[in-house]
């Protein structure tokens, strides 16, 4: 039935859904496994000079960050969230996809420094320890599926930024923030400059009584 559908879909007579999409791109196209055949190979020359740079200057060594010490986990206990059977490359791999979207931003934006030196500090991390469980220690993100997960939508965040251009206003940005600041008083700390409402205790009447809890119409029994 599944094969029946797709040829439908194939010649434009039905829609694909969603599921049975997935199942048809499951495997790689053109029976290439990206894993083992990259765009490039680096040789052992070239790893041991580049091993006398940083991490995130170095050329991404596929090879390297394929191993791993100890066994994967069976599962990761949350839900949607698959174990991943490569982590340390795709979440290196991830890592200098951000770093190269950085390039972009202009040094005004700050959150472009945070966001670099993060990912700097887990490159090491990840670079150093071959042991899930050790990178997993010293991240302190949870678990490196939830790394990849973080990273992943890092990447997709810095590509909407980079459409919307935020450090275009940041001028106007910082003077509401300096204005808020200098306007901030006890009574509205918390909240911003413009709301000068605070909490109102409740001053209201108290309720009557129903019938149901008038203690004239309820009638106690003895124990």
């Amino acid at each position: 039935r599944i094969k029946i559908m797709q040829g439908m879909i194939k010649n434009g007579a039905l829609r694909a859904p969603k599921a049975l999409t997935s199942m048809a791109i499951q495997g790689f196209r053109s029976n290439v496994n990206p894993y083992k055949t990259p765009d490039f190979k680096i040789t052992e020359e070239d790893r041991v000079k580049e091993n006398e740079l940083p991490v995130w200057e170095r050329k991404y060594d596929w090879e390297k960050y394929m191993q791993h010490k100890g066994p994967l986990k069976t599962s990761t206990g949350l839900s949607g969230l698959m174990v991943e059977a490569f982590p340390r490359m795709k979440l290196m791999k991830l890592f200098y996809l951000i770093l190269e979207e950085l390039k972009d931003f202009p040094d005004i934006f700050q959150y472009k420094f945070y966001v670099r030196e993060l990912v700097r500090f887990r490159m090491r991390i990840v670079d150093e320890n071959e042991s899930i469980i050790d990178i997993e220690k010293k991240c302190g993100h949870g678990q490196i599926e939830e790394l990849i997960y973080a990273a992943h939508m890092e990447l997709k965040g810095l590509k909407v930024m980079k459409e919307w251009r935020p450090w275009e206003n940041l001028d106007e940005f910082e003077e509401q923030v300096f204005d808020r600041t200098q306007n901030t008083t006890f009574e509205n700390i918390g909240f911003g400059a413009e709301e000068h409402w605070k909490y109102s205790e409740n001053k209201m009447p108290p309720r009557e009584p129903t019938a149901a809890f008038d203690k004239e119409h309820i009638q106690f029994e003895d124990p």
